[in-house]
């Protein structure tokens, strides 16, 4: 906080520091200035990234986000991108339409995620716990763009999309 903050802190009267995961959004932690993000709230979205964590601090302005989220956004904004215009085929729609049960349904789903992802430098191979490792991964990885208000409803319309 110290660096992002121009090398000092805010008052700690001023501020309110927050933690949580970003695939499991009730998993949050009030800290002081002076705390340590506890690893348990750390994700790794992607195998050559740093594990990630969101943030909250309120009572500070940032007069930019840094080169490092913009690009984040921008690469989590071409996943959606791309998951979106693969679940609105017809061929999709007719394919989850015409799965018998639940289980077939996510077996479309993941058919999807599963040709676009690496596409997106999430590899593919193992068995299926290392598939739904991946696939895990990528919606800790969507989530985490959650930070630009814009997200949230482009998330929802890939869901919505995709049938899940």
């Amino acid at each position: 906080f110290r660096k992002a903050c121009g090398g000092t802190l805010p008052s700690e009267n001023a501020t309110v520091f927050k933690a949580g995961s970003v695939l499991r959004e009730f998993r949050v932690q009030d800290l002081s200035p002076s705390d340590v993000v506890p690893p348990e709230l750390f994700f790794k979205d992607r195998d050559d990234f740093p594990p990630v964590v969101r943030i909250w601090l309120t009572g500070t302005i940032f007069p930019a986000r840094n080169e490092r989220l913009e690009k984040r956004l921008s690469s989590i904004w071409n996943l959606i991108k791309d998951l979106v215009e693969a679940f609105d085929t017809e061929e999709y729609q007719r394919n989850f339409e015409a799965a018998p049960d639940r289980t077939s349904a996510l077996k479309v789903i993941q058919e999807v995620q599963l040709r676009v992802l690496p596409c997106h430098g999430f590899a593919i191979s193992g068995d299926e716990s290392q598939i739904a490792m991946r696939i895990t991964q990528m919606q800790g990885f969507l989530q985490s763009g959650r930070i630009d208000p814009r997200v949230s409803p482009a998330l929802e319309h890939s869901v919505h999309l995709s049938g899940y």
